[in-house]
């Protein structure tokens, strides 16, 4: 097992699980110690995991700092969206503290903190240096597109829709995927790993196809048809 071979990714994961289960009941509106529906953030993180192991077999990257940086990258991940790199320069310094308690090798964390304090907004000008950094921003990226991030977006999205003070709907939900397929194209030509970008083409295009096929059902409002 992966966690025998990593006796610290059990305290990884879980510092990330009480994070993530905390703002799940803040979404469904549930009190503490209550099972929410669905847990998007952790479902996420465990997304962002499958992909950047991937990734790190492919480029021949640290996996150790791959693996705690994926864990741990939305540690501190606030309920609400905000600005700027808040989340990521916060989650950097509370996956150092962390890590410093386990047995994780002393002279990664850093690595592990800046791949973290890297990782927040969708886009990027430049590619991320070095590997470990790069790798992290294209599975968070990745995760939010494809066959498992459509399965997030609909388990979450009643909550998120009341949250906001709306309906959830056929229509709101689909036209939300087609807004979101769109701006997909730039999350994917802005990835900083050609592994990453091979394998978001390959996203892209079911979700394109997924939005098709909702537009030939009429599920599309005008407004959200290509």
């Amino acid at each position: 097992m992966v966690e025998a071979a990593h006796p610290w990714l059990p305290v990884a994961i879980a510092a990330a699980r009480r994070q993530a289960n905390a703002e799940a009941r803040h979404l469904w509106r549930m009190r503490a110690g209550s099972t929410p529906p669905f847990n998007y953030r952790f479902e996420h993180i465990r997304s962002v995991v499958a992909i950047a192991t991937r990734l790190a077999e492919e480029t021949g990257a640290d996996a150790d700092i791959v693996l705690a940086a994926a864990w741990l990258h939305d540690v501190a991940k606030a309920f609400a969206e905000e600005r700027g790199d808040g989340h990521g320069l916060r989650g950097a310094e509370r996956a150092k503290s962390i890590l410093r308690r386990t047995d994780f090798p002393s002279h990664k964390i850093e690595a592990v903190a800046y791949a973290i304090s890297c990782h927040v907004g969708l886009f990027r000008d430049e590619p991320i240096e070095p590997i470990e950094a790069a790798i992290l921003f294209d599975a968070d990226k990745l995760s939010k597109i494809g066959a498992t991030s459509l399965i997030h977006v609909i388990a979450s999205y009643p909550a998120s829709t009341q949250r906001a003070g709306g309906i959830p709907d056929t229509e709101g939900a689909a036209a939300e995927l087609a807004r979101w397929t769109e701006l997909s194209r730039r999350i994917v030509d802005s990835l900083s790993t050609e592994a990453g970008r091979q394998m978001g083409e390959q996203r892209l295009a079911f979700l394109q196809q997924m939005v098709a096929q909702l537009g030939l059902e009429g599920a599309l409002p005008p407004s959200a048809e290509g």
